[in-house]
């Protein structure tokens, strides 16, 4: 049997992280469809079965079940390809292998927060944490996508690189308070913009004027950067993805005031939730390639697989 290479390498970890996406999307669809305990108190079966009785909100929370050992399965496969793998220099094969164990420690606890969510019926907090653990998980994934290739890495970005992972940081911070204010506070409490009013007098919308605080922080973040002149420093790649993240975070904008204009409609809920996973994965991977140094391939194509890559 022949060693994985670095190709296969990123690939199984590139359908990995994909559908890590379209789990958290399929979670927001669980969410709207008030699915969350589908399967009753039960987990990891679904009401005492392992094929779920015939209904639709069963069905529903067992494909997220059943989407998410899928993955699990992956990640363990993908952890053995990238131990056994050949072709990397000593630097990036060690890199590799710290990255998968940091996703295997991820699934573990993915895998016992989706449990603690329906034996503690739907808390708040482990849900936010819950979507919190799975972008860290997709973010993982996606540096071993990209660091399988024989890439190096800068010790300084400057301020620019700097502001992007200011970025990443707080649109994931952003992604999960929004996901505790889904479930804790408009659910139960208040609905649309008089949520967000009654949360500047100390009522029960303060977590949704945090989660628009945080949104605020971000556009902030981002016209600095859009006015700092070091802008054309940027690697093609990750303006690219800069210029996605920006686009999907006025999206999400858009769907937030309407949200709050139309009371907060379920199905709403769900893309905007999304939309905001995708603005997060999205900055990362800017701030990720603008820590890249350009390789000269000719001498990364003659290079012995256990050569040093500088640092």
């Amino acid at each position: 049997m022949h060693s994985p290479r670095p190709e296969m390498i990123r690939r199984f970890a590139a359908i990995s992280s994909l559908l890590i996406f379209g789990l958290i999307i399929l979670g927001g669809v669980v969410t709207a469809s008030e699915s969350g305990l589908g399967c009753g108190a039960h987990w990891p079966l679904c009401h005492g079965q392992v094929i779920p009785p015939d209904t639709f909100h069963a069905w529903v929370e067992w494909t997220h079940r059943l989407i998410a050992g899928l993955v699990s399965l992956m990640i363990v496969v993908l952890n053995g390809l990238i131990w056994r793998g050949t072709g990397m220099r000593d630097a990036q094969a060690r890199r590799l292998r710290w990255l998968g164990i940091v996703a295997l420690g991820l699934l573990v606890a993915q895998v016992l927060l989706g449990a603690a969510i329906v034996f503690n019926n739907l808390a708040a907090v482990i849900v936010a944490i819950h979507l919190g653990t799975a972008l860290l998980l997709m973010d993982v994934l996606v540096a071993i996508v990209v660091l399988a290739r024989p890439v190096r890495l800068r010790r300084k970005t400057g301020g620019v690189g700097a502001a992007l992972w200011w970025l990443a940081g707080l649109s994931e911070a952003t992604a999960i308070m929004g996901s505790y204010v889904a479930h804790a506070v408009i659910s139960s409490a208040c609905d649309g913009f008089s949520c967000l009013t009654g949360g500047l007098l100390g009522g029960a919308g303060v977590p949704l004027l945090v989660h628009v605080t945080l949104a605020l922080s971000l556009a902030v973040v981002l016209g600095i950067l859009f006015k700092n002149r070091r802008l054309g420093t940027l690697s093609k790649t990750s303006r690219t993805y800069l210029t996605l993240a920006l686009f999907l975070f006025m999206v999400q904008v858009l769907v937030g005031l309407v949200m709050l204009g139309l009371n907060v409609p379920d199905p709403l809920l769900a893309l905007h939730e999304s939309i905001g996973s995708g603005v997060a994965v999205s900055f990362f991977m800017a701030a990720l390639y603008q820590q890249l140094a350009p390789v000269d391939p000719d001498k990364a194509a003659s290079a012995s697989p256990g050569a040093r890559l500088a640092e």
